[in-house]
């Protein structure tokens, strides 16, 4: 084996302080998104018709841009669809941006309005929603 050079050497020892800090900034992130589902994953969702979920939608809403343009997500549907799952899978990808992310669970009352919007991508009607409040 070959010793490495003080140039290479210290190279490797940046690149390893450089992951150690993004990793601890994304540990830092996910713990103070409180996710229901620590283990949640976009990748991990299964877009279905049945769900009112599709593979280009949930392509759209992981990659993030509905967040650089100001967006909102509301994520409303009937009891066992995955809103949870869902929500905390977006804040997880939102978190591997570089983002803040704070999950809480909103009651129906305070959606029911917002779910009649011209513009709401619904599940079906809800008694519950999740709610994901992102910061730059």
């Amino acid at each position: 084996m070959t010793e490495l050079g003080f140039d290479e050497r210290f190279a490797m020892l940046v690149d390893a302080e450089y992951l150690a800090r993004e990793n601890r900034r994304l540990a830092r992130l996910l713990k103070d998104a409180q996710l229901r589902l620590n283990d949640a994953c976009v990748e991990d969702i299964e877009a279905s018709q049945s769900r009112g979920l599709d593979k280009p939608m949930l392509r759209q809403l992981a990659n993030c841009s509905w967040l650089r343009e100001h967006l909102n997500v509301l994520i409303v549907g009937p009891t066992g669809v995955g809103k949870s799952f869902v929500a905390c899978a977006l804040g997880q990808a939102v978190c591997r941006a570089g983002y803040r992310v704070l999950y809480r669970r909103v009651p129906a009352s305070s959606t029911s309005s917002l779910s009649r919007a011209p513009t709401a991508a619904t599940l079906a009607s809800s008694r519950s929603s999740r709610a994901l409040s992102f910061c730059s």
